[in-house]
């Protein structure tokens, strides 16, 4: 793994650290929060999935056609 694959493993492990509690989850923390984890997890799955072109065990459909991404 590269550099940049290390520092978006790093960030959203740490984004997934600060998640909120299960209670706050109306306020405006959460929503901020869940913007904020919904990016960088978008971020790493394109990561991911642009280094195994060359595998056959790329992300599933189903999982980019939950988070809008195109990577066929």
């Amino acid at each position: 793994m590269d550099d940049k694959g290390i520092d978006l493993l790093k960030q959203l492990i740490s984004t997934i650290e600060g998640a909120p509690y299960p209670h706050t989850q109306k306020s405006e923390l959460y929503s901020i929060w869940h913007e904020h984890a919904l990016n960088i997890a978008t971020d790493a799955l394109s990561y991911v999935n642009s280094h195994q072109k060359h595998r056959k065990d790329r992300l599933p459909q189903s999982i980019q056609d939950e988070t809008g991404l195109n990577l066929s």
